[in-house]
């Protein structure tokens, strides 16, 4: 992966899970306006994947080495990255604690029913392959309110009945847990765990920033 090198400001580094929890709203605005006219125009798919924009998730695969992204992704990741080159370091490192975290739920703690609020797309070692290691029957619900995910995690779990993904929200737990999906699919005997590895703090910003606004 052609990421440009550090700069010599490297030393000025904060730390790598902070930076990336500043990158997925970077992205966005690092790319509007900037990168339209980089790729073919298409229309809005009906999954409402939209290639000539760039996307959150998709920038987050490209830092992990997927390769579920356009060309408008990575030329935003590229940016971002000249602008804080431990970006790459920062989401690895959220991805090694999300793996830690399903293995000490489902190993140490006996639990086989999982929550994934603001899962994102579908990469090495998804939760449900990881817990499904310790625990073949263990049972996953992606939730998240990206189009792109969603179409991909469906795609990815139509041949999976002891995994789903459904449309949520994080800011609205109630709407979460009364999803047909969750309720139907975390109904077996054990105890349940909910987590969100990445969402927690863009989503309290970002409704910092909306309440500030003058009405």
């Amino acid at each position: 992966m052609d990421f440009p090198e550090r700069s010599d400001h490297s030393h000025q580094h904060t730390s790598p899970i902070t930076s990336f929890s500043e990158t997925r709203s970077r992205a966005i605005r690092a790319g509007r306006g900037n990168y339209h006219g980089t790729v073919a125009k298409q229309t809005k798919a009906a999954d409402g994947v939209v290639p000539t924009e760039p996307n959150p998730a998709r920038v987050y695969d490209y830092f992990l080495g997927g390769k579920d992204n356009y060309r408008v992704d990575r030329l935003v990741a590229q940016r971002v990255t000249a602008a804080m080159p431990e970006v790459q370091e920062g989401a690895r490192a959220t991805r090694a604690v999300l793996g830690r975290v399903v293995r000490f739920l489902v190993r140490d703690a006996g639990i086989s029913q999982l929550l994934d609020i603001g899962a994102g797309l579908p990469t090495r070692d998804n939760v449900h392959e990881i817990a499904r290691r310790t625990d073949p029957a263990a049972r996953v619900v992606y939730v998240d309110n990206d189009p792109v995910v969603l179409a991909h995690a469906k795609a990815l779990l139509a041949d999976n009945p002891a995994t789903v993904a459904a449309d949520g929200d994080l800011r609205d737990p109630g709407g979460i847990i009364g999803h047909p999906l969750v309720r139907g699919h975390l109904t077996g005997p054990g105890q349940s765990a909910c987590y969100s590895a990445a969402s927690c703090r863009r989503s309290l910003t970002t409704s910092a920033r909306m309440k500030s606004r003058p009405c």
